[in-house]
C-alpha cells in the first residue's frame, strides 16, 4: 500500500502538526521572506501536499500566480478539491510530477519548498 493514499491526505494536517514540532511556524516565516516578490509574481511551489503552504499564500497575494507540484496523488487531489472550494484555480496550477521529472515553461520569481527534503529519494540525479 502506498502511504500516500486518501485516508493520509485527509488526515495529513493533524498528523504533521501532531510529529512536527514547530511546523505551524514555518509558513508565515515563508510568507515574510516571500512577500518583497514582485505584484504579479510566478512562484512554484515543489512539494505542496495538501495546499497547508501554497493556498494561505494564494489568498494573502490575490495577484501572485503559483504553479504547484506533487508526486503523490492522493494529496493532490486533496490540494486540488480546496484550490477549487475556494475558487483559487485561475491562479493555482497544480501539476503531479516529482522535481526531477518537471519541466517548467517559465522563469519563477521564487520556488517555495517546505518540509519535502526527507520525501527525496538519495538515487535522484
Amino acid at each position: 500500500m502506498q502511504i500516500y493514499d486518501r485516508g493520509w491526505a485527509e488526515n495529513y494536517e493533524q498528523l504533521a502538526e501532531a510529529g512536527i514540532p514547530g511546523r505551524a511556524g514555518l509558513y508565515p516565516l515563508c510568507r515574510a521572506v516571500l512577500m518583497d516578490s514582485p505584484d504579479h509574481a510566478n512562484i512554484l511551489v515543489v512539494g505542496c501536499g495538501t495546499g497547508a503552504d501554497l493556498i494561505p499564500l494564494a489568498r494573502s497575494f490575490p495577484t501572485w500566480r503559483f504553479d504547484a507540484i506533487e508526486p503523490a496523488k492522493e494529496m493532490l487531489a486533496y490540494c486540488r478539491s480546496e484550490v477549487d472550494r475556494l475558487g483559487l484555480g485561475q491562479r493555482v496550477g497544480l501539476h503531479e510530477v516529482d522535481l526531477a521529472s518537471y519541466a517548467p515553461r517559465k522563469r519563477y520569481d521564487a520556488v517555495m519548498s517546505i518540509l519535502v527534503s526527507q520525501h527525496l529519494s538519495a538515487d535522484t540525479d
